[in-house]
Protein backbone atom coordinates (compact mmCIF):
# COMPACT_ATOMS: atom_id res chain seq x y z
CA UNK A 1 0.00 0.00 0.00
CA UNK A 2 2.64 1.95 0.51
CA UNK A 3 4.06 1.71 -3.47
CA UNK A 4 0.17 2.72 -3.87
CA UNK A 5 0.43 5.95 -2.98
CA UNK A 6 4.01 6.54 -3.31
CA UNK A 7 3.09 6.34 -7.37
CA UNK A 8 0.16 8.34 -7.21
CA UNK A 9 1.65 11.08 -5.67
CA UNK A 10 5.23 10.57 -8.43
CA UNK A 11 2.48 10.19 -11.62
CA UNK A 12 0.43 13.45 -10.14
CA UNK A 13 3.12 15.44 -10.75
CA UNK A 14 5.45 15.65 -13.44
CA UNK A 15 6.31 16.80 -16.00
CA UNK A 16 7.34 20.28 -18.72
CA UNK A 17 8.95 23.46 -18.28
CA UNK A 18 7.68 26.17 -19.96
CA UNK A 19 9.23 29.67 -19.05
CA UNK A 20 12.73 31.33 -17.81
CA UNK A 21 13.38 30.72 -14.27
CA UNK A 22 12.64 34.46 -12.66
CA UNK A 23 11.11 35.91 -9.41
CA UNK A 24 8.75 38.62 -10.08
CA UNK A 25 7.43 41.38 -7.22
CA UNK A 26 4.92 41.91 -9.40
CA UNK A 27 3.29 39.64 -11.61
CA UNK A 28 1.69 40.60 -15.71
CA UNK A 29 -1.50 40.14 -15.91
CA UNK A 30 -0.69 38.67 -19.45
CA UNK A 31 0.57 35.79 -17.14
CA UNK A 32 -2.11 35.81 -14.29
CA UNK A 33 -4.80 35.39 -17.35
CA UNK A 34 -3.00 32.21 -19.16
CA UNK A 35 -2.36 30.58 -15.59
CA UNK A 36 -5.49 27.34 -16.10
CA UNK A 37 -6.43 27.38 -12.51
CA UNK A 38 -7.70 29.48 -10.04
CA UNK A 39 -6.23 30.46 -6.36
CA UNK A 40 -8.88 28.07 -4.54
CA UNK A 41 -8.80 25.02 -6.41
CA UNK A 42 -9.53 21.64 -4.96
CA UNK A 43 -9.19 18.25 -6.32
CA UNK A 44 -9.76 14.82 -4.64
CA UNK A 45 -8.33 11.42 -6.56
CA UNK A 46 -9.22 7.67 -5.03
CA UNK A 47 -6.69 5.58 -5.13
CA UNK A 48 -7.26 2.04 -6.05
CA UNK A 49 -4.75 -0.81 -5.90
CA UNK A 50 -4.94 -4.13 -7.63
CA UNK A 51 -3.21 -7.22 -7.47
CA UNK A 52 -4.46 -10.42 -7.90
CA UNK A 53 -7.91 -10.70 -5.86
CA UNK A 54 -7.43 -7.55 -4.53
CA UNK A 55 -9.09 -4.71 -6.57
CA UNK A 56 -10.20 -2.15 -3.55
CA UNK A 57 -9.94 1.64 -3.06
CA UNK A 58 -7.83 1.94 -0.16
CA UNK A 59 -7.35 5.85 0.23
CA UNK A 60 -7.62 9.36 -0.93
CA UNK A 61 -4.86 12.21 -2.01
CA UNK A 62 -6.42 15.87 -1.53
CA UNK A 63 -4.76 19.05 -3.46
CA UNK A 64 -5.72 22.46 -2.32
CA UNK A 65 -4.58 25.49 -4.31
CA UNK A 66 -4.15 28.80 -2.59
CA UNK A 67 -1.35 32.38 -2.94
CA UNK A 68 0.76 33.74 -0.75
CA UNK A 69 3.16 36.69 -0.87
CA UNK A 70 6.81 37.21 0.77
CA UNK A 71 9.89 39.00 -0.28
CA UNK A 72 10.45 36.88 -3.26
CA UNK A 73 6.99 37.86 -4.47
CA UNK A 74 3.82 36.19 -5.50
CA UNK A 75 3.40 32.89 -5.17
CA UNK A 76 1.15 29.73 -4.97
CA UNK A 77 1.07 27.52 -2.37
CA UNK A 78 0.01 24.30 -2.89
CA UNK A 79 -0.74 21.30 -0.30
CA UNK A 80 -0.88 17.56 -1.36
CA UNK A 81 -2.59 15.14 1.75
CA UNK A 82 -2.36 11.63 0.98
CA UNK A 83 -4.39 9.06 3.33
CA UNK A 84 -5.70 5.76 3.74
CA UNK A 85 -8.76 4.78 4.65
CA UNK A 86 -10.00 3.61 8.59
CA UNK A 87 -10.13 0.24 7.70
CA UNK A 88 -7.31 -0.29 5.61
CA UNK A 89 -5.42 1.30 8.70
CA UNK A 90 -5.13 -1.42 10.03
CA UNK A 91 -3.43 -3.36 7.56
CA UNK A 92 -0.89 -0.41 6.58
CA UNK A 93 -1.61 3.18 7.69
CA UNK A 94 -0.53 6.35 5.40
CA UNK A 95 -0.54 9.84 6.30
CA UNK A 96 1.51 11.78 3.35
CA UNK A 97 1.81 15.41 3.74
CA UNK A 98 3.06 17.55 1.11
CA UNK A 99 3.28 21.39 -0.28
CA UNK A 100 4.68 23.34 -2.75
CA UNK A 101 5.53 26.95 -3.43
CA UNK A 102 5.99 27.70 -7.11
CA UNK A 103 6.17 31.47 -9.10
CA UNK A 104 3.35 32.48 -11.53
CA UNK A 105 5.48 31.27 -14.19
CA UNK A 106 4.91 27.88 -12.76
CA UNK A 107 8.75 27.46 -11.45
CA UNK A 108 9.72 26.23 -7.76
CA UNK A 109 10.38 28.21 -5.08
CA UNK A 110 10.14 25.69 -2.11
CA UNK A 111 8.75 22.12 -1.23
CA UNK A 112 8.58 20.20 1.80
CA UNK A 113 7.15 16.44 2.17
CA UNK A 114 6.51 14.73 5.53
CA UNK A 115 5.56 11.09 5.08
CA UNK A 116 4.56 8.37 7.40
CA UNK A 117 3.90 5.17 5.70
CA UNK A 118 3.68 2.42 8.12
CA UNK A 119 6.91 2.38 10.58
CA UNK A 120 8.59 3.98 7.33
CA UNK A 121 8.67 8.16 7.72
CA UNK A 122 10.67 10.53 5.23
CA UNK A 123 11.12 14.38 5.32
CA UNK A 124 12.17 16.94 2.41
CA UNK A 125 12.74 20.65 2.99
CA UNK A 126 14.10 21.55 -0.84
CA UNK A 127 15.10 25.35 -1.53
CA UNK A 128 15.06 26.35 -5.20
CA UNK A 129 17.79 29.69 -5.97
CA UNK A 130 17.39 31.93 -8.86
CA UNK A 131 20.66 31.14 -10.03
CA UNK A 132 19.33 27.25 -10.45
CA UNK A 133 21.58 26.32 -7.22
CA UNK A 134 18.83 23.43 -5.02
CA UNK A 135 19.28 23.04 -1.13
CA UNK A 136 17.86 19.92 -0.06
CA UNK A 137 17.69 18.80 3.49
CA UNK A 138 16.13 15.62 4.05
CA UNK A 139 15.57 12.09 6.51
CA UNK A 140 15.02 9.00 6.75
CA UNK A 141 13.74 7.42 9.20
CA UNK A 142 15.73 8.14 12.48
CA UNK A 143 18.72 8.75 9.88
CA UNK A 144 21.11 11.89 10.62
CA UNK A 145 19.68 14.92 8.41
CA UNK A 146 21.40 15.35 5.52
CA UNK A 147 22.31 18.42 3.86
CA UNK A 148 23.04 18.67 -0.10
CA UNK A 149 23.46 21.54 -2.73
CA UNK A 150 22.69 20.27 -6.28
CA UNK A 151 23.23 21.96 -9.28
CA UNK A 152 19.38 22.31 -10.60
CA UNK A 153 18.71 23.84 -14.40
CA UNK A 154 14.95 25.60 -15.41
CA UNK A 155 13.41 22.28 -15.85
CA UNK A 156 14.12 20.72 -12.57
CA UNK A 157 11.42 20.55 -10.25
CA UNK A 158 9.69 19.62 -7.48
CA UNK A 159 6.86 16.44 -7.21
CA UNK A 160 3.81 19.18 -6.73
CA UNK A 161 5.14 22.26 -9.03
CA UNK A 162 6.04 19.53 -11.93
CA UNK A 163 2.07 18.44 -12.16
CA UNK A 164 1.09 22.48 -12.13
CA UNK A 165 3.74 23.32 -14.64
CA UNK A 166 2.25 20.41 -16.85
CA UNK A 167 -0.67 21.83 -16.47
CA UNK A 168 0.86 25.41 -17.97
CA UNK A 169 1.70 23.68 -21.21
CA UNK A 170 -0.70 24.57 -24.76
CA UNK A 171 -1.09 20.98 -25.73
CA UNK A 172 -3.09 22.65 -28.55
CA UNK A 173 0.71 23.31 -30.29
CA UNK A 174 2.21 20.21 -29.07
CA UNK A 175 1.73 17.76 -31.65
CA UNK A 176 1.48 13.80 -30.79
CA UNK A 177 4.92 12.19 -30.65
CA UNK A 178 5.94 15.07 -29.39
CA UNK A 179 8.37 14.33 -26.18
CA UNK A 180 10.58 16.42 -23.14
CA UNK A 181 12.62 15.31 -20.90
CA UNK A 182 12.84 17.05 -17.03
CA UNK A 183 14.00 16.35 -14.06
CA UNK A 184 12.51 15.96 -10.68
CA UNK A 185 14.42 16.26 -7.26
CA UNK A 186 13.52 14.21 -3.93
CA UNK A 187 14.87 12.52 -1.53
CA UNK A 188 18.40 13.65 -1.87
CA UNK A 189 18.42 12.52 -5.25
CA UNK A 190 17.49 13.81 -9.19
CA UNK A 191 15.64 12.09 -11.70
CA UNK A 192 15.52 12.20 -15.31
CA UNK A 193 11.83 11.64 -16.28
CA UNK A 194 10.74 11.94 -20.11
CA UNK A 195 6.90 12.96 -21.01
CA UNK A 196 5.89 11.83 -24.58
CA UNK A 197 2.26 12.89 -26.00
CA UNK A 198 0.62 9.79 -26.85
CA UNK A 199 -2.26 12.18 -28.82
CA UNK A 200 -5.93 12.06 -27.80
CA UNK A 201 -9.25 9.75 -26.07
CA UNK A 202 -12.39 10.11 -25.22
CA UNK A 203 -12.04 8.44 -21.23
CA UNK A 204 -14.83 7.21 -19.18
CA UNK A 205 -13.91 8.01 -15.48
CA UNK A 206 -15.70 6.17 -12.86
CA UNK A 207 -18.87 8.31 -10.89
CA UNK A 208 -17.94 11.44 -13.41
CA UNK A 209 -18.60 10.45 -16.93
CA UNK A 210 -16.45 10.76 -19.98
CA UNK A 211 -13.98 13.24 -21.05
CA UNK A 212 -11.99 14.08 -24.09
CA UNK A 213 -8.69 13.55 -22.81
CA UNK A 214 -4.90 14.14 -24.21
CA UNK A 215 -2.94 11.29 -23.09
CA UNK A 216 0.42 11.29 -22.02
CA UNK A 217 3.24 8.48 -20.66
CA UNK A 218 6.04 8.81 -18.68
CA UNK A 219 8.81 7.02 -17.77
CA UNK A 220 12.09 7.65 -15.17
CA UNK A 221 15.48 7.20 -15.06
CA UNK A 222 15.59 4.88 -12.61
CA UNK A 223 17.48 1.78 -11.78
CA UNK A 224 15.24 -1.32 -10.55
CA UNK A 225 13.43 -0.06 -7.27
CA UNK A 226 11.49 -1.01 -4.49
CA UNK A 227 8.41 0.39 -6.15
CA UNK A 228 8.69 0.32 -9.71
CA UNK A 229 10.32 -2.33 -12.25
CA UNK A 230 13.27 -1.16 -14.72
CA UNK A 231 11.34 0.47 -17.79
CA UNK A 232 7.67 0.45 -16.46
CA UNK A 233 5.54 3.60 -18.25
CA UNK A 234 3.08 5.75 -15.98
CA UNK A 235 -0.57 6.67 -18.08
CA UNK A 236 -1.99 9.98 -17.28
CA UNK A 237 -5.37 11.17 -18.91
CA UNK A 238 -5.71 14.98 -18.64
CA UNK A 239 -8.24 17.13 -19.84
CA UNK A 240 -8.47 18.66 -23.50
CA UNK A 241 -9.81 22.27 -22.20
CA UNK A 242 -8.31 25.62 -20.55
CA UNK A 243 -8.24 24.02 -17.14
CA UNK A 244 -5.96 20.44 -18.38
CA UNK A 245 -6.66 18.82 -14.97
CA UNK A 246 -5.42 14.89 -14.84
CA UNK A 247 -8.76 12.74 -14.43
CA UNK A 248 -7.09 9.49 -14.14
CA UNK A 249 -3.42 7.92 -13.66
CA UNK A 250 -2.72 4.22 -14.55
CA UNK A 251 1.09 2.44 -13.10
CA UNK A 252 2.09 -1.09 -12.91
CA UNK A 253 4.73 -1.49 -9.87
CA UNK A 254 6.20 -4.36 -8.55
CA UNK A 255 3.28 -5.79 -6.93
CA UNK A 256 -0.06 -5.14 -8.94
CA UNK A 257 -0.98 -1.76 -10.02
CA UNK A 258 -2.13 1.79 -8.97
CA UNK A 259 -4.85 3.63 -10.53
CA UNK A 260 -6.05 6.92 -9.48
CA UNK A 261 -9.29 8.44 -10.45
CA UNK A 262 -10.68 12.29 -10.33
CA UNK A 263 -13.32 11.93 -7.73
CA UNK A 264 -14.03 15.74 -7.15
CA UNK A 265 -13.45 19.11 -7.96
CA UNK A 266 -14.03 22.90 -7.03
CA UNK A 267 -12.93 26.62 -7.64
CA UNK A 268 -11.68 26.17 -11.15
CA UNK A 269 -11.07 28.72 -13.08
CA UNK A 270 -12.75 27.94 -16.49
CA UNK A 271 -15.63 25.55 -17.54
CA UNK A 272 -14.96 21.92 -17.95
CA UNK A 273 -15.90 21.97 -21.90
CA UNK A 274 -14.40 18.68 -21.72
CA UNK A 275 -16.87 16.58 -20.13
CA UNK A 276 -19.00 14.94 -22.52
CA UNK A 277 -21.78 13.57 -20.21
Amino acid sequence: MRRAFFTLLFLLTGFVAISDNIRQSKVPEDIKDSIPFSNDEKLTYLVKYKWGAINSEVGEVKLETSTSSDVSGDTFFVTANGFTYKFYDIFFKVRDYYESRFTYDLKPVYFHRDIKEGKYTMKNYIYFNPDNKIKAIYQRMSSPVKDTMFNGNPETFDIISMVYNLRGVDFSRQGEGTSWNRSLVIDGKIIRVNIRHNGKAVKSVHGLGKFNTIVLSVSMDLVESETFKKGDMLLIWITDDKNRIPVQIESPIKVGSVIARLASFSGLKHQMTSKLQ
